[in-house]
This record gives C-alpha cells, sequence and structure tokens, in this order.
C-alpha cells in the first residue's frame, strides 16, 4: 500500500498527475541504526506540515547515542494533485520510519510496511522550517518544527466539497471515457509495447475522442468530473498531432477558469510544442536513446525546476531515472514515440 503511488507513467509516455493513493500498513515506532553523524541532530524533533490551517502529518524523529527513532503520523487514506491534498479520510494512522541517511544534504527515511514502503526525504531551510518530499523528490509540502511541548495531533475533520450529482447522460459519458482508457492503458503496459496494437487502439478511440469534443467542447471539472476529465486528456495525449494542437486554447482556457488541470495543461502544450518542433516548457516529453531516457529541448532550461515544483512535479533528473527502465525495455523500438 502506498500513499501516493506517483508511477502513473501514461506510456506513450507521460507522466500524469492522476496520483492513485494506497493504504499503508500501520506499524510500531522502532530504533533506526544511522550513522553518527553530527548533522542527524538538526532533524531531531517533532515537525508538523499543514493542510488548510490543520496539522497534515507530523513527524517525529528522535536522536540517541547516535540512532535515530522516529514515526510518522498521517491521514490513513488520500489523494493529491497540483492544488494541495483532497479526499481525505478522518482515520489516522502511525508509520514506523526506518532506513535514515543523509545525502545531498538531504534526510532520507522510508515509512511504512516492509513489503511496500514509501520515501521521503527532509531538507533543511533553517532551524524551524524544512520541506518534505516523497518518491522522485515529489514536493509534498512546508515543515515547521513544533515546540518541544507541543502536542501535534493530525486533524481528523476535513473539510471537501460535497460529492456532485452527474446526469445519466454525463455518467454513460465517465463510464465510456474510462473504458477508452483502460484499452489505451492495457496496450501501453506491456513489454515490450506492440506499437502496432498502440496504434489500432489509438484509432479505434479517435472518432469518438473528437465526438465528445465536437459536442461538449473541452470536457470540464463541473461538467463531467475531475477522474473523467483526466482521463479524457490522456486520451488526447494519445491522438493526432493536429487535434491536439485544436484543443489546446480550450484546455488552457479551462486552466483559467479553474476548470482543468494545470498538469494536464502543461503535459499536452509540451506535447504540441515538441509537434512543431519547438522546444517545450515544462519538461514533461522526452525519448529514449541507446536505452537510456533523454529529455527534449526546453525553452528556459533556468526556470524549469521552480515551473515543476510550482506543479508539485518531480525534479526532472528523478523524472528521467523514472522512465529509464521503460527505455531499456524498448532499446530497439519499431516505432519513435514521445512520452
Amino acid at each position: 500500500m502506498k500513499v501516493v503511488s506517483m508511477k502513473a507513467i501514461h506510456i506513450g509516455v507521460s507522466f500524469a498527475f492522476g496520483l492513485v493513493l494506497c493504504l499503508l500498513m500501520i506499524a510500531p515506532s522502532t530504533v533506526v541504526h544511522a550513522t553518527n553523524n553530527p548533522a542527524l541532530q538538526n532533524y531531531a524533533g517533532k515537525w508538523v506540515l499543514k493542510f488548510q490551517g490543520q496539522n497534515f502529518m507530523v513527524v517525529t524523529l528522535k536522536l540517541e547515542h547516535g540512532k535515530l527513532s522516529g514515526t510518522m503520523a498521517r491521514p490513513k487514506h488520500f489523494h493529491i494533485d497540483e492544488d494541495g491534498f483532497n479526499r481525505i479520510t478522518p482515520e489516522v494512522e502511525e508509520l514506523m520510519i526506518s532506513q535514515v541517511s543523509m545525502a545531498d544534504g538531504h534526510l532520507k527515511f522510508v515509512a511504512g510496511a516492509d513489503n511496500e514502503p514509501d520515501q521521503y526525504s527532509i531538507a533543511l531551510a533553517d532551524h524551524d522550517h524544512a520541506t518534505l518530499a516523497m518518491t522522485g523528490g515529489i514536493p509534498l509540502g512546508r515543515l515547521e518544527r513544533a515546540s518541544q511541548h507541543e502536542e501535534a495531533a493530525v486533524a481528523t475533520h476535513w473539510s471537501e466539497p460535497p460529492p456532485k450529482t452527474f446526469s445519466q447522460e454525463i455518467v454513460a459519458l465517465q463510464t465510456e471515457v474510462k473504458k477508452m482508457v483502460d484499452e489505451d492503458q492495457a496496450v501501453r503496459t506491456i513489454t515490450p509495447i506492440s506499437w502496432p496494437k498502440v496504434e489500432e487502439v489509438d484509432q479505434r478511440n479517435y472518432t469518438e475522442v473528437v465526438r465528445i469534443y465536437e459536442k461538449y467542447g473541452w470536457p470540464t471539472f463541473s461538467l463531467i468530473g475531475k477522474e473523467a476529465a483526466n482521463n479524457y486528456w490522456l486520451l488526447v495525449q494519445h491522438q493526432k498531432p493536429e487535434f491536439q494542437e485544436k484543443v489546446l486554447p480550450d484546455l488552457q482556457r479551462a486552466v483559467g477558469a479553474g476548470e482543468a488541470s494545470k498538469v494536464n495543461y502543461a503535459y499536452l502544450y509540451d506535447r504540441v510544442m515538441l509537434g512543431q518542433g519547438k522546444p517545450q516548457h515544462w519538461g514533461t516529453q522526452g525519448g529514449c536513446k541507446d536505452g537510456k531516457a533523454i529529455l527534449s529541448p526546453v525553452d528556459d532550461s533556468a526556470g524549469l525546476a521552480q515551473r515543476r515544483e510550482e506543479l508539485r512535479l518531480q525534479p526532472v533528473e528523478e523524472y528521467i531515472k523514472l522512465l529509464d527502465p521503460f527505455c531499456a525495455a524498448e532499446a530497439a523500438p519499431k516505432k519513435s514515440e514521445h512520452w
């Protein structure tokens, strides 16, 4: 069970921000064997990550005799996207922290069950502030050091908008889009990929993807819901370049109105730019060379890290590493394919 499964790799390949969250087993606190490093003392204490003004995560670290022990408390279920945390349940779980180490000036550790733990890192800003990131460098938020006597606890009441009721027509549309996405991903998650089968599925989906757009325009959050809107975007990612160019302005307007994902726009914008022979902006697109993942040209490489952080995208170096196994498996592809 993972808190944030960031491996929603939409191979053709797109690293979407449709983050799937799973459960972590509850585990007791334990002692962590670590090198007797004076820098570890800077991290000892209780750290709190807040959301909606309430405690969302509490990380407690103790250094005794050169060894760190610790726990992480957080909601048992939640999702995360560029707007923050959502679908938060009131149940709280306390996880064991293990495998603590110092690397590149960051404290790195693992929290969760032994069979499928999550990896985290903490980077100090000053004595009382730090940033918390997850597997691959995905930024989770800002940590604040709690006072020695403060009894920080994870909140159990979270404001969530009431679930929206959709018409039968839209429910049918949601189901149809989900079915197409399932087919889209089924042929893209088989190694090695059969590009003729990929093309067959994409062509079969194309007519319906266009029909949906012609009837509804870009499917917005309020029209079809966030999950279905993300599914539709994924289908567009795998369609003809001229169609992607056509719908991009509508997606941009939807983002401006708070009716579409900024991350989805970044991916589609980058793909359209590459299709036009121009550099991308958010570093979401690349390819494979000699069995290694490479990033396609970026228009402003100096500001790339900040742009990705603003959208809660992992550092591009970690993104490339994540996709290396795909490129290794496709070391001699029959067809050139962007992520």
